[in-house]
């Protein structure tokens, strides 16, 4: 009954398509079409008292298919592959989800919704707290970017890609190119180095940051 009257209340009020109300709770575009038929001579806003007796009855006479089960992943793998492999992302865990379970899946959106409750469940990590302007945190991005040749189409460099964040404000500077020892963040190897993007200057020896 609850996806009888969510769905009337997204085609009625919220006037999403057959297929967003679909993408939105999960369900086959089918399955949605069929309630969607069904539930045409049932007025929104339900009628109350009586709202849910109207839909239990109109529903009694139809033949609607139950939503299908979803199999659920194992969201304690899930987070492993996440934290301890590079490169791995949430949308490629899904495709490999989806090709071992099929259509009883969920969708990429409610895959990553599940997984973000999943983790608030976690054990909390301790929290770092930073003075504005006072430190810049510097590294490199995972795995180096191929560069291609627009001309052949192969790869001609593997790009490293630097970036620097400043701790309290989690402002980005990034850029990409053919080295991996720099002296951040005033290298002048960087084409707009993070003291002059980010703004301040380092403070030696202690190679802090400040605005």
């Amino acid at each position: 009954m609850h996806h009888a009257r969510e769905i009337l209340r997204l085609s009625r009020e919220m006037k999403m398509t057959g297929r967003a109300i679909a993408k939105s709770l999960s369900l086959s575009t089918s399955t949605v079409s069929k309630y969607l038929k069904h539930l045409e001579c049932v007025p929104w806003p339900l009628p109350e008292p009586g709202g849910e007796a109207l839909l239990a009855t109109t529903l009694g006479k139809k033949s609607v298919p139950s939503p299908p089960l979803r199999t659920e992943p194992d969201w304690d793998t899930v987070h492993r592959e996440l934290q301890s492999h590079k490169g791995v992302t949430l949308l490629l865990l899904w495709e490999e989800y989806r090709q071992e379970v099929k259509d009883k899946g969920y969708s990429y959106s409610r895959f990553c919704a599940h997984y973000a409750d999943y983790a608030k469940r976690l054990k909390p990590s301790f929290r770092n707290i930073y003075t504005p302007g006072d430190r810049l945190f510097v590294d490199y991005a995972g795995t180096a970017v191929p560069i291609r040749d627009p001309k052949t189409g192969e790869v001609c460099l593997s790009a490293q890609v630097f970036v620097s964040v400043l701790g309290f404000s989690a402002y980005v500077y990034s850029e990409a190119g053919g080295f991996q020892d720099l002296d951040p963040p005033c290298d002048p190897r960087l084409k707009n180095p993070p003291n002059e993007f980010q703004g301040g200057s380092v403070c030696p020896p202690l190679n802090r940051f400040f605005r």
